[in-house]
């Protein structure tokens, strides 16, 4: 398993690639990208039995904050000392316990078909993140601030989470993007030179 130090030095290397490769456009619609898939939100199932603080994150969250990709994939994500309660209010519920991922969190199938996967978070944002997730519902599923899922992928740093990067912070208004200058300036300074360049090459593949 990568030390965030390693993937970090990969996003970075992804993102001197991308700009150097960069040209205005994309060939996608312009009107298309500034489209989000908020709407698959709807199609969540509601995990309040679990009883205890949950959110959506992973590609439907991303989903919901810039143009959609697909994904068939379904993330949430919980406080790690709520691990053992939600467990046992998954098994209750007839999920089965497929395996242990290789970051904090395990891999579940649900009753009725298709998985989840279930991370377990124990940075010092994450009550925070999630009390927020929880005041500003959607469609009545608590979905993880963008500001907060920033630092998930940065964290997290993937090629896909270097793309949705770009394009969440191309669409986000400049309020939210004091805000995640402010967190990530906080939780994350080594990245801030990161996140800017993320954001011009967002930008940019808005330009006709």
């Amino acid at each position: 398993m990568q030390t965030f130090e390693q993937r970090r030095q990969l996003r970075h290397a992804l993102i001197v690639m991308a700009a150097r490769r960069h040209r205005p456009g994309t060939g996608s619609s312009v009107a298309w990208l500034k489209e989000t898939g908020v709407g698959a939100v709807m199609n969540v199932p509601n995990f309040d039995f679990v009883g205890a603080p949950w959110c959506v994150v992973g590609a439907v969250a991303a989903n919901a904050y810039m143009s959609p990709r697909q994904t068939a994939d379904l993330d949430i994500a919980i406080l790690a000392r709520d691990r053992p309660q939600v467990h046992r209010a998954l098994q209750g519920k007839g999920f089965r316990h497929v395996q242990e991922l290789n970051i904090p969190g395990s891999a579940w199938a649900a009753p009725a078909g298709g998985n989840v996967d279930v991370l377990e978070m124990s940075q010092p944002w994450a009550a925070d993140a999630m009390l927020k997730a929880e005041s500003g519902r959607i469609a009545g599923v608590p979905l993880m601030p963008l500001v907060y899922l920033v630092l998930m992928k940065l964290e997290a740093s993937r090629s896909i989470d270097v793309g949705d990067l770009s394009r969440m912070l191309a669409l986000a208004t400049e309020q939210q993007l004091a805000e995640i200058r402010q967190l990530v300036g906080h939780w994350m300074p080594n990245d801030i030179e990161d996140l800017e360049q993320l954001l011009a090459l967002g930008r940019a593949e808005l330009e006709p």
